[in-house]
């Protein structure tokens, strides 16, 4: 069997939408990824990579390292977040059916996910003040990660975050 590791964010000012396992929902062409115009602070895939490995590393864990799949992949759930207005880990599927769906082997996964938050800095610290999320930024079983945003500027959240960690097969 495979370990899972699913770590859903709790908002700590914002009641949460419940789960719809298995749904697919595609984004609309009203969800824009991170635009300039909703004010919020765009990021690239490397600065990601290195906020997530300078608190590994702070922590005494191995750092990660970035792959484009991945990326990908926290993009497609991020978006699919920002098109429901809905916090979730299971649209589009499980983390583990959308990376098989996608090709992507592997040994362990996990996917911590967020929204509202405005920026990459408010994100990770959201995450480091969850227990269960701040595990999965630690995960030492974890080698590789992808992390993407999508805004929805009719959604009460604005901007959902999605951060997949995986050890891939191979």
């Amino acid at each position: 069997m495979i370990p899972l590791r699913p770590f859903a964010l709790a908002l700590l000012a914002v009641a949460l939408a419940g789960c719809t396992a298995g749904r697919e929902t595609p984004a609309p062409s009203t969800v824009e990824i991170l635009p300039a115009a909703a004010g919020l602070t765009p990021f690239t895939p490397e600065e990601a990579l290195a906020a997530v490995n300078a608190y590994r590393l702070a922590s005494g864990v191995a750092p990660l390292a970035l792959d484009p799949r991945l990326v990908a992949l926290a993009q497609e759930q991020a978006a699919r977040m920002a098109g429901a207005d809905e916090l979730s880990h299971t649209l589009g599927g499980s983390i583990g059916a959308r990376l098989t769906r996608a090709g992507y082997g592997f040994l362990m996964a996990g996917e911590n996910i967020g929204a509202g938050y405005p920026d990459l800095g408010a994100v990770m610290a959201g995450w480091r003040a969850s227990p269960a999320h701040d595990a999965g930024l630690k995960d030492p079983e974890a080698t590789a990660m992808g992390l993407a945003a999508a805004v929805n500027l009719e959604s009460r959240f604005r901007v959902f975050w999605s951060l997949i960690l995986a050890r891939p097969r191979g």
